[in-house]
């Protein structure tokens, strides 16, 4: 059974200067395993058809000798910046990638991929129709990722994937240390699910004090601190907006879960 949970949100101040104002992605972006065995190095596609199709990459795999070990080709891949595609616990590498160059971007037109460095073959691979939120589990149990509406696990262990919860409402989500799924909704409601089952362990509403929709501007995990940060912008609030860290606590005790 699971312990009683609360959500504990706390209002901060992050300076305009540090928030991330739409940077030129990167001409190149390099991702080293956990144990450091191999790098993913991703390379902008020059021919990128337009600037409102997501930025795209070509791929390669290297091992740490530098010596070249799989050639995506022409294929090409969203970016990884942020959480690492890498499992931390073993070869696997988690590869979105873009089917379609389309402004209409309508039916499947992107492929969530789960790649196995080691035997250089996909294992697994979803036709998705978006992909928003992706990461892994700290202890490599599982891959996190968005796919539209749902939010689905893909698990190491037997290779399965389970939708834990189908909500329109759904902005973005994350894994916890311990494992419970932080999920922000487009409302202003954050809830906590159990990755197990989907059930909601605990639901909140961010206190937004004021009569107005503010935009949502950012929505980041901070592993270090195990938390949260929302950053919001709009009419009615000063140039560095409002910035909510929220955490995750037992409902018995202060320490962090």
């Amino acid at each position: 059974m699971s312990r009683p949970l609360k959500i504990s949100v706390e209002r901060t101040h992050v300076p305009h200067s540090e928030l991330k104002l739409g940077t030129w992605p990167a001409r190149s972006q390099k991702c080293f395993s956990r144990d450091g065995a191999r790098f993913l190095e991703m390379v902008l596609d020059p021919l990128n058809p337009h600037p409102a199709v997501p930025r795209c990459y070509h791929a390669a795999i290297y091992g740490q000798d530098g010596q070249l070990q799989v050639d995506f080709g022409p294929r090409r891949f969203l970016s990884v910046d942020g959480e690492s595609p890498w499992c931390p616990t073993s070869p696997l590498v988690a590869l979105p990638e873009l089917l379609s160059n389309s402004l209409v971007l309508k039916g499947k037109i992107s492929r969530m991929n789960i790649f196995d460095a080691s035997r250089q073959t996909t294992i697994a691979a979803w036709d998705c129709t978006s992909l928003i939120a992706r990461m892994w589990r700290e202890d490599g149990k599982y891959y996190l990722f968005q796919e539209g509406s749902g939010i689905y696990l893909f698990c190491v262990a037997d290779c399965s994937l389970r939708c834990i919860s189908s909500s329109f409402r759904c902005h973005h989500c994350f894994v916890l240390k311990e494992g419970y799924i932080f999920v922000f909704y487009r409302d202003g409601y954050v809830a906590i699910l159990d990755d197990r089952t989907g059930d909601k362990l605990a639901e909140k509403r961010l206190p937004l004090g004021v009569k107005y929709s503010p935009t949502i501007y950012s929505v980041e995990y901070e592993p270090r601190e195990d938390a949260v940060r929302v950053v919001l912008m709009g009419a009615g609030l000063d140039a560095d907006g409002v910035c909510y860290s929220i955490r995750v606590r037992s409902a018995d005790r202060k320490s962090v879960v």
